[in-house]
């Protein structure tokens, strides 16, 4: 489980400049991840990816991923500039109730109710942000649900789709020349993930433990979780 004292990698781009990922920034890719469904992993580098080209537009990843991803996006919430009375979208699908309640959900989880909902994004989420997850979808730089990409791909000549799993999965014309290792994360420890895989540090964790034992941390981290009046 990631707190305030879980240290993070950093985004090493191409060009030799980077990008240090803060607990802030990860809190917030992992309420993306979980809540925009899709394979954790080829959702989080295409957000890496896609930073990589517009990171000089957004002064933090936090930014980046809350501009990009509508679950966590503030334009798309219920008092929002989309869905707030009279906004462009407000009483259609894209502003019902339940939409909106569900974005509720995603901007107010901590890593405790991700964890809950999606123990296995979460898990996905932390080892990301470690230099501990491969790429494996070089120059992904966009997703969406099927219906959004299959328009997005329709309008944009040049985009590729690279997969279909749950969301489309798509490279845009202007990343079709990038090296497969335009985004590289290195770990605190010294791990390195690209899209050759996992180098791990010299002070990389343990291997992953057994079944038993990980699920008597589950217990043990189950008891042990804040009450509601609690974090009141």
């Amino acid at each position: 489980m990631a707190d305030d004292t879980t240290t993070w990698g950093r985004l090493q781009f191409s060009d030799g400049t980077a990008y240090a990922l803060t607990a802030e920034d990860m809190l917030w890719t992992a309420r993306a991840a979980v809540y925009e469904g899709g394979d954790p992993a080829l959702t989080l580098w295409t957000l890496a990816q896609r930073f990589s080209q517009l990171r000089n537009s957004f002064p933090t990843f936090t930014e980046f991923v809350r501009g990009f991803s509508q679950p966590v996006n503030p334009r798309w919430l219920r008092d929002g500039l989309f869905c707030k009375p009279r906004g462009h979208y407000v009483n259609t699908e894209y502003c019902s109730e339940a939409r909106l309640a569900r974005r509720d959900r995603a901007v107010a989880s901590d890593w405790y109710d991700l964890d809950a909902a999606e123990p296995n994004v979460t898990a996905t989420v932390i080892a990301w942000g470690q230099g501990l997850v491969g790429n494996p979808l070089p120059r992904s730089t966009n997703f969406a649900d099927p219906h959004v990409a299959a328009a997005y791909v329709a309008e944009h000549p040049g985009t590729k789709v690279l997969r279909v799993d749950g969301n489309w999965y798509l490279q845009d014309a202007w990343a079709a020349t990038w090296s497969k290792n335009r985004v590289r994360i290195i770990g605190a420890d010294g791990a390195i993930a690209s899209a050759d895989g996992v180098q791990r540090g010299t002070g990389a964790p343990a291997p992953q433990r057994g079944p038993i034992v990980a699920a008597l941390d589950l217990v043990f981290r189950t008891a042990m979780r804040p009450t509601a009046a609690w974090r009141l």
